[in-house]
């Protein structure tokens, strides 16, 4: 049971650090998106915003805020990848990336009232968290196959060595 609860714990540690590799990837996306003026105000900023506590808070603190929750969600989300993909493929990792898209963007931040609905809102915007959340899913993916296990499937490790590599 303990290698069981071992081998699970390391493929969500794995999950969060290609979440990092991930968000980053994507928060290059929606820089890119945002300097081509298809944002108006970043999603991630918008519902940090939607979250900070009320009279305004300075911008300084929304933009430390928006960093911090964009990544720690990123992180989550890696995790549960890590934890539930067995092998992570690029079509598993678009799917996801798609998967959390449509449950953000059509599920619980409309209903929240942070944004319109995705198929509501700007259509620049729109796309550009699609791609978003596509190169997120596929960077995920590639991570966790670069951060996978060393040793040969079906082979036991060898007394001494590490189990992953970074």
């Amino acid at each position: 049971m303990t290698q069981k609860r071992n081998h699970m714990l390391s493929r969500l540690v794995r999950g969060g650090i290609g979440g990092v590799v991930a968000t980053s990837a994507m928060s290059a996306v929606l820089v890119a998106a945002d300097k081509a003026g298809f944002m108006e105000q970043p999603p991630p900023r918008r519902i940090t915003k939607f979250f900070m506590p009320r009279p305004p808070t300075p911008k300084p603190v929304i933009d430390v805020a928006t960093l911090i929750s964009h990544f720690g969600y990123g992180i989550l989300a890696g995790a549960v990848f890590g934890g539930v993909s067995r092998k992570p493929t690029l079509a598993k990792g678009t799917a996801y990336g798609t998967a959390l898209w449509a449950a953000s963007y059509e599920g619980w931040i409309p209903a929240l009232r942070i944004m319109p609905p995705a198929h509501r809102d700007r259509k620049d915007r729109a796309l550009a968290m699609v791609v978003a959340h596509l190169v997120y899913g596929a960077v995920l993916a590639a991570a966790l196959r670069r951060i996978g296990p060393r040793h040969p499937k079906g082979q036991p490790k060898q007394e001494g060595s590490r189990d992953y590599v970074i």
